[in-house]
């Protein structure tokens, strides 16, 4: 969830519709961000998942993701795993990095009877929400800034 305080300097008439048709588009400009930046993590992979906004715009909300049980897998980790993989094996994504590389090697097969150590947590959702965190005060209040600018011109 990404909160934001706008500031709007004293003695400016704003008008109400054009603040929430500001809002509405910075938000919609931000998940469209996030969106690309979830497929990122996936360029190199076959099969990739689709990511999705799923917008309320009544509540000026919007839901980037995917239904993808890989990717939520490699995204979060899990506890164990039963493929084996190749001796060369390297993966395509690394924790904490918004990218995928070509990677190397891949799964020989599946071993339900000898369970591996699980899948490392990759934490896109955490690292592209950090991003768009520290980045969303900055685009809505230049949003806000311009519109007002835009408004005061036309007097």
């Amino acid at each position: 969830m990404i909160r934001a305080q706008v500031i709007i300097p004293k003695g400016v008439l704003f008008d109400p519709v054009k603040f929430f048709r500001v809002v509405d588009s910075t938000l919609d400009a931000t998940a469209e961000g996030m969106r690309i930046d979830f497929e990122v993590t996936t360029q190199t992979w076959r099969g990739r998942p689709d990511f999705k906004i799923n917008a309320k715009k009544t509540e000026l909300s919007r839901n980037v993701g995917t239904d993808s049980k890989i990717y939520y897998y490699v995204s979060r980790g899990t506890s164990i795993r039963y493929a084996i993989m190749s001796v060369n094996f390297r993966p395509k994504t690394r924790v904490g990095w918004i990218g995928s590389n070509k990677g190397r090697g891949g799964m020989v097969f599946i071993d339900k009877n000898h369970p591996r150590p699980g899948i490392q947590a990759r934490k896109f959702e955490e690292v592209i929400a950090k991003k768009w965190i520290k980045n969303f005060p900055i685009l809505m209040q230049r949003a806000i800034n311009a519109e007002v600018l835009r408004a005061n011109q036309g007097k």
